[in-house]
């Protein structure tokens, strides 16, 4: 699975390797991670997409709705972002 992080022109900014497994449209980093930080920094003032290439060719792509910092079990910061699925987005158009 290829798991890419895109700014508001789609330039490609991150492509997270080892991508947890989960819903499509949650993304959960460590909170001290590169793409953690400008996915937080980015949300502020632009919008910022995510794409989910399967190994079978199918593409999800969403654009960032929330996020939250959130400390697990061990004390460790984590950041789950949720993603909308780009062909809502366009339905409520």
């Amino acid at each position: 699975m290829s798991v890419k992080l895109w700014d508001k022109n789609f330039n490609m900014v991150y492509e997270i390797e080892g991508a947890p497994a989960g819903a499509k449209n949650t993304l959960n980093l460590p909170a001290d991670s590169p793409a953690a930080r400008w996915l937080i920094e980015g949300e502020i003032k632009d919008p910022v997409h995510l794409t989910v290439d399967s190994k079978d060719g199918n593409r999800w792509a969403g654009r960032l709705e929330s996020w939250v910092l959130r400390k697990n079990d061990c004390g460790c910061k984590r950041v789950t972002a949720t993603f909308e699925d780009r062909y809502e987005q366009f339905s409520t158009l």
